[in-house]
């Protein structure tokens, strides 16, 4: 159980060096190399994001002690989710339908689930031969899902998405990624508020081992220290 919720932790720390990583390719000047890179970074990002989402099901799983096997903890499952809003209703009712996590996970969710089908293809935009900035193709068979996603949280060009190619979507990689990432963060975070961990066996938890500690010289607990973080992380 420890090693899973460490798991989270990791999985987004990778995710921030990754997203570090889509920027500088897509800040260089483009061509089929940067392209590459950046949609590999893109790649990486997701199923790194998935994973730390994935890895909180699982901990669920184990702290409410739902039957079945662990493997079908996911929060995309409507048979798992239910037993998890029977078990413990703030947990169930961060992905209920309609609500935004459930739509961005949806997002995330489907776009990477192309890992296991045909890779999301780069698209060069310029004028003649000049190349301006590299767009990422949406998988057509979730077209539909992932417009109606984007739709409920505030709209494709929001998300950098747009139709250069009549009846194909593409969206920017750097935008969509920015858009992503904080909204998988904030649903992050209310898992683990809404986790239930004291259930556990031996587990004893006070007030203050719900919070931050309070001592102001407490790194890198500290307001000022996690403000900065936040400011350097553009978050």
């Amino acid at each position: 159980m420890l090693l899973l919720g460490q798991s989270v932790l990791q999985r987004t720390q990778r995710g921030l060096q990754v997203r570090d990583e889509v920027h500088v390719a897509l800040n260089k000047p483009q061509d089929n190399d940067t392209a590459d890179q950046a949609l590999s970074s893109l790649d990486v990002a997701l199923l790194l994001l998935m994973g730390a989402i994935d890895a909180t099901a699982r901990v669920v799983h184990g702290v409410l002690g739902i039957g079945g096997s662990a493997h079908m903890a996911g929060w995309q499952h409507e048979k798992w989710l239910a037993d998890v809003s029977r078990a413990a209703s703030p947990l169930g009712a961060v992905f209920q339908p309609r609500t935004d996590d459930a739509h961005a996970l949806t997002i995330l969710r489907l776009l990477r689930n192309s890992i296991h089908g045909e890779a999301l293809p780069a698209l060069a935009v310029g004028q003649g031969r000049w190349r301006d900035r590299t767009l990422v193709g949406l998988p057509a068979t979730q077209q539909a899902d992932l417009l109606a996603a984007f739709a409920a949280l505030g709209g494709e060009a929001a998300w950098g998405v747009e139709q250069v190619i009549p009846g194909r979507m593409h969206a920017d990689p750097g935008i969509l990624l920015e858009q992503l990432l904080p909204r998988v963060l904030q649903m992050l975070n209310k898992i683990m508020d809404a986790t239930p961990v004291e259930q556990l066996s031996g587990v004893s938890l006070g007030t203050s081992d719900l919070v931050p500690p309070v001592d102001a010289h407490s790194e890198p607990f500290n307001e000022l220290s996690r403000q900065s973080i936040r400011l350097q992380l553009g978050l």
